[in-house]
């Protein structure tokens, strides 16, 4: 016998042999079977023959998996492959009438003295009985995974070597730790070595069987941040009474902390939220029967744990969110998702709504089939109603934003990303749904002349530390057209010093950049006008003294002429200095003759404003001149003032106006012309490039003036 084997049951007599309860055959070194008891012959439910059936007595063999399992690869023959014995390998052996046992095979190879193989011995231990008790097991340690993974709370299993044996996802995430699959099986000092001794306490002690708690206490992450977290450590006991582990529940509880020193009614109501918020959990067949429901999920809804038992989850799911649950579960069921999260609304027992955050994982038959469905049901209904609020006042403040043309934004200066209200994106053109743009996008729209300023102004700001900036600038939206904007920004800086995020709004200040734009341009023009007047009044005073034989007559000269042009400037108030008719120009100017003694005629013709003030001179002198040595001196005389505007000859295109005096008396031309002829021969020429004919006629004046088209208002 080989020195390995020593102490084998082949050193028994073969009649001890044949009495165990326990299956054993042994073979030769070729496999073949050379003995078996009468436990083998029942457990193979065969008696092969001796020096025949090679390796194993059954008609065939399976491995667990039920794929089948050749009897030249089963335990005994790899013992006898390899010279080296296997032990508790499971396998499945089936009976001539089809019936399976599950069994374990110890398997060994036998040696002469010499070291020669001779043969080998099988083991066979009928393990059928225990293998529903191991899939009960491991349905419940499924359930637990699950469970535990789900949870919306922070939890953590350990056994006694305070090694991973299950945890949620909310603890990974609030404690920053790898990923779960990463954690299962290995110590909690691995994963943190920089635990405090503190903790090290804590572990012993409730691996000694306290358990433990603490409402709000600070934990100090590896990176130095700071959580504070509410925690309950409790032994998880084995069958016999044992202590097999640790069950650690945490929650953050930062958050609240903070709030509570900065305004503790407000803290509060959040701590009674989310203290007071229930949490069920159900267990559901495929067909949405509730299998099991806890106290917390039965307190939720109004009924009683046994008035659920009898509901399904359809029974108690609002109508209105029934078709997204079923969609979901459907999903599932068919194998796309393993897990889902959504939120809903429950109907209590009394009629009422409960809205809920829904965490669903399902527990697989083995061949892959939804045996049941885990739910973990967290009460929202609070949060849901803060939201309606928050989106009620957001609704009012887009409303008051795109009212008052005012958008709001958020830059976070490291990842340069901008955050942008709706209200904005309605002031740059984007599209309503635009809440988030890059900043350098956002950039490469502010108007080439103003992009480097604005920049600038960042930089300095940034440099200077300042908390606050306001800068002007012009966008251009996406169709071209360019809007003013004013930026009243906030900035926020880190430790160091750094820019990290600006805050702010923009107000589109188009309209007031055009009033003031608008206002600078008529304080201007109104300048430029004024002096122009100052200077023409100055011209007229002074050449009405100097062909004035007295000062009466220079005073009455100097105050037709004023008045002559402040009539005109009457006209071109009320029309807003756009023009002025020429019809009504003419009447103004002989507003004084009596009824009769006038005829005026002509087209609809309306004069620029810079071409008014010098055909109204003109006007006003010919007038003057007609009233004192003209047509309108004496009663019968007249005075007919004809215009148009020809289409063909030499005028072609111009404004033609003819004044044409008759029955007054005779007229001699004075040997030097006065002020008044020099303004009707000259002013026209020299102030708008036309022409003039003026003739003193037997019985009266003629005047002919030819204006270029360019100062006259084209017609609609």
């Amino acid at each position: 016998m080989h020195p390995d084997t020593a102490g084998d049951v082949t050193a028994l007599p073969r009649a001890a042999l044949e009495a165990l309860p326990t299956a054993i055959y042994m073979t030769d070194a070729a496999g073949r079977i050379s003995f078996y008891n009468e436990a083998a012959a029942r457990l193979w439910g065969n008696r092969p023959a001796l020096g025949q059936s090679k390796f194993c007595g059954s008609c065939r063999l399976y491995r667990p998996d039920g794929t089948p399992l050749p009897h030249e690869a089963s335990p005994l023959a790899m013992a006898l492959k390899t010279k080296r014995p296997l032990r508790d390998v499971e396998a499945i052996a089936e009976r001539p009438d089809g019936t399976r046992v599950s069994c374990l095979c110890t398997a060994s190879p036998l040696f002469d003295a010499a070291g020669r193989l001779t043969g080998a011995v099988n083991m066979l231990v009928d393990i059928s009985e225990r293998k529903p008790t191991e899939k009960v097991l491991a349905g419940r340690e499924a359930q637990l995974t699950v469970f535990v993974e789900h949870a919306p709370t922070a939890i953590a299993m350990f056994d006694r070597q305070m090694r991973y044996l299950a945890v949620s996802r909310r603890f990974v995430a609030n404690h920053r730790l790898p990923a779960i699959v990463q954690l299962i099986g290995r110590s909690h000092v691995e994963i943190s070595p920089e635990i405090s001794q503190g903790w090290r306490e804590i572990h012993a002690r409730v691996l000694a069987g306290e358990e433990l708690s603490h409402e709000e206490e600070p934990f100090v992450h590896p990176n130095g941040g700071t959580d504070w977290v509410r925690w309950s450590m409790a032994p998880w006991r084995q069958a016999n009474g044992d202590v097999g582990g640790a069950l650690l529940f945490a929650e953050v509880r930062t958050e609240q902390v903070e709030a509570r020193r900065a305004l503790a009614e407000s803290e509060a109501r959040f701590r009674a939220t989310f203290e007071n918020a229930a949490v069920g959990v159900v267990l559901v067949d495929p067909n949405g029967s509730l299998l099991r429901v806890n106290d917390s999920f039965a307190r939720m809804l109004g009924y009683s744990c046994e008035e659920l038992k009898i509901k399904t989850f359809q029974d108690i799911t609002h109508p209105d969110d029934l078709a997204t649950n079923l969609s979901v579960l459907k999903r599932t069921l068919t194998g796309e998702a393993s897990s889902y999260c959504i939120e809903k609304r429950y109907v209590r027992k009394n009629g009422g709504i409960v809205w809920a955050n829904l965490t669903v994982g399902c527990v697989r038959k083995p061949d892959g089939t939804v045996d049941y469905f885990l739910s973990v049901v967290e009460d929202i209904t609070v949060r849901k109603r803060a939201e309606a609020r928050l989106a009620e006042r957001n609704a009012q403040l887009e409303l008051a934003h795109k009212a008052a043309r005012v958008g709001s934004y958020t830059l976070d200066l490291p990842t340069r990303n901008m955050r942008i209200a709706r209200a904005s994106a309605a002031i740059y053109g984007l599209s309503h749904s635009t809440m988030e743009i890059a900043a350098e996008e956002w950039f490469a729209r502010v108007h080439r002349d103003d992009v480097q300023r604005v920049r600038a102004e960042h930089i300095s700001a940034f440099k200077e530390q300042r908390r606050e900036l306001v800068n002007e600038f012009r966008f251009v939206r996406p169709g071209g057209e360019v809007r003013w904007i004013e930026a009243r920004s906030l900035i926020d800086y880190d430790r160091s010093g750094q820019a990290r995020r600006m805050t702010g709004v923009y107000i589109d200040v188009t309209e007031r950049r055009k009033a003031e734009d608008h206002k600078s341009l008529l304080v201007a023009e109104l300048d430029h006008r004024v002096k122009n007047i100052l200077a023409c009044v100055a011209a007229v005073a002074q050449h009405s003294r100097e062909r004035s034989t007295s000062s009466e007559e220079f005073l009455e000269v100097l105050n037709g002429r004023i008045n002559a042009l402040a009539n005109t400037h009457a006209l071109l108030s009320q029309s807003r200095w756009e023009g002025v008719g020429l019809d009504e120009l003419v009447r103004t100017e002989l507003a004084f003759c009596k009824q009769g003694s006038t005829l005026i005629e002509g087209p609809k013709v309306e004069l620029a404003a810079e071409a008014t003030q010098s055909v109204a001179m003109v006007l006003h002198e010919l007038a003057t001149n007609a009233a004192k040595y003209g047509a309108l001196s004496k009663g019968g005389g007249r005075v007919a003032v004809r215009w148009r505007t020809p289409s063909r000859g030499r005028a072609r295109g111009k404004l033609v106006l003819e004044w044409r005096e008759t029955d007054g008396p005779s007229i001699v031309a004075p040997k030097a012309s006065g002020y008044g002829t020099s303004v009707i021969r000259d002013l026209i020429p020299y102030e708008l490039g036309g022409q003039v004919d003026y003739q003193l006629a037997g019985d009266g004046a003629r005047c002919r003036l030819e204006i270029p088209a360019k100062w006259l208002i084209p017609s609609d």
